[in-house]
């Protein structure tokens, strides 16, 4: 059962690729820079947060 979802979803999501391909460059970019952005993102909200408390 679960497997079939799973199957689905693959097939949805790249089908989506196929339909939206304007997306693509965008979706290659989070894939490869997600991990440096959020860490970015945590840095920045951290300090904020420090110099919000003190």
């Amino acid at each position: 059962m679960l497997i079939n979802v799973d199957y689905v979803l693959f097939h949805w999501i790249n089908e989506l690729a196929n339909s939206l391909a304007f997306l693509n460059g965008t979706m290659r970019f989070l894939a490869q820079y997600a991990p440096y952005l959020f860490g970015v993102a945590l840095l920045i909200y951290w300090f904020l947060l420090k110099c919000r408390i003190g």
